[in-house]
């Protein structure tokens, strides 16, 4: 009875010890007051439009090809097949992926058992789930600029809807892949670093944990990335340096064990890391910033994308630039800043890792989701240190008709392959 009774004590010590933790973790994830939830609201009735429209054009047929190096057959399968639930079976890029997959796996199943007739509607349910994960990306990009940053509410929306428009977070917002699992997790680090920063919050080391499993068990380089934020944070370098050992070493452990149950069943990993080494291109480092923004219009989105990509005209090129110009210029201002430091050591890893290493597959704008909520983040801070209210009102002109640029170019890319 007294080894129960300790038994049970340590039990309710380490739930109640999760639950202190991972509130700050649902605090930023759950929309809150009536803005944000308006905000998630919108974005995803938007993104749910798309995927009904584009599960409405293709059905159970589109799985079966590429969406620009997307291997979109290859994610669906993960979700609609048991077997794939195998911890690893992401690749050893992603190790513990398919593990994070495990709750939406078990409603498709749910709906693959109910039947509704012919139609797969396990693929859409795929789909509405990418929708919340792209939706919520936007409402804590809000969040940040209005609690972090302090941006009014109109400048925090207008970031929020340039970000929204760039052509490869409309491609994702439906399409399944592992980006969208990445992005949320960098946004987590990103907001609770950011916040024990700004306001000399200690982040418990157990949120720590929870933060960098997430994060580096959908992507391996996640890691090397809340190991700088961790440095980043408040509190001494023996406290951080605690807590990322702990968090490395029980993400190492966990890692170690979903190989060893590969081992067990038979099963090896996907990728070999050895085929992503210096893959990459000189010739495609364009393609490392302006895809990802603007769709380039000489190519179908169907397929792999390794063809030279090309603009109909000199257009695209000019807003990419202006664009470029801004983030640039609030690189140029902000950078002493110890959160802007933080963002641009986050670009900075995939700089090197894609770029300058080599590592990934050659097209560089496939992870562009990796990076590209930096840039509304970038111009967030630049609005707070910029205090010449006629400079303000100029950039509020130039992002609405930057909007209005990335709306013209990339909607009609994204009508065309749904509708």
């Amino acid at each position: 009875m007294q080894a129960l009774s300790i038994c049970s004590s340590l039990f309710m010590n380490i739930m109640k010890q999760f639950k202190e933790s991972f509130l700050p973790i649902w605090n930023v994830i759950i929309p809150k007051n009536k803005d944000e939830k308006l905000i998630f609201g919108v974005s995803f009735c938007v993104y749910a439009c798309i995927s009904i429209l584009f599960f409405a054009k293709y059905q159970n047929h589109f799985p079966h090809w590429e969406l620009l190096n997307y291997d979109i057959e290859r994610w669906f399968h993960k979700f609609c097949v048991p077997k794939s639930l195998f911890p690893f079976d992401g690749g050893i890029k992603h190790p513990l992926l398919s593990v994070f997959f495990l709750p939406i796996n078990g409603l498709v199943h749910i709906v693959r058992l109910l039947n509704f007739g012919t139609l797969p509607l396990h693929y859409l349910v795929v789909m509405l789930f990418y929708n919340c994960m792209a939706a919520l990306s936007i409402t804590i990009l809000y969040k940040y600029c209005i609690h972090l940053i302090k941006n009014s509410k109109l400048q925090a929306l207008l970031f929020c809807i340039v970000y929204a428009l760039f052509a490869h977070v409309l491609l994702l917002s439906f399409v399944p892949e592992t980006f969208q699992f990445s992005l949320l997790g960098l946004l987590l680090v990103l907001y609770v670093t950011t916040d024990s920063m700004l306001n000399q919050k200690k982040i418990p080391v157990f949120t720590n944990v929870l933060l960098f499993v997430y994060a580096a068990g959908t992507t391996l380089s996640n890691g090397i990335k809340y190991t700088i934020a961790q440095l980043f944070q408040q509190g001494n370098f023996k406290d951080k340096q605690k807590s990322i050992i702990w968090s490395a070493g029980i993400t190492v452990l966990l890692i170690g064990i979903s190989f060893l149950v590969n081992l067990f069943w038979g099963k090896i990993p996907a990728n070999n890391v050895v085929d992503f080494m210096f893959s990459s291109q000189a010739h495609i480092i364009s393609e490392m910033f302006f895809e990802p923004v603007l769709f380039h219009n000489h190519n179908s989105l169907w397929g792999t994308g390794n063809g030279i990509f090309t603009y109909s005209s000199i257009f695209p090129v000019i807003i990419n630039l202006v664009f470029y110009a801004i983030i640039a210029c609030a690189i140029f201002v902000t950078v002493k800043k110890r959160a802007v430091l933080l963002l641009l050591s986050f670009f900075g890893v995939d700089v090197f890792i894609h770029l300058i290493c080599g590592f990934g597959i050659a097209d560089l704008y496939i992870y562009c989701l990796h990076w590209l909520f930096i840039f509304p983040l970038l111009i967030g801070w630049l609005y707070k240190t910029i205090g010449n209210k006629k400079i303000i009102i100029g950039l509020n002109i130039v992002l609405v008709l930057l909007s209005i640029s990335f709306a013209i170019n990339n909607i009609p890319r994204i009508i065309k392959l749904i509708y």
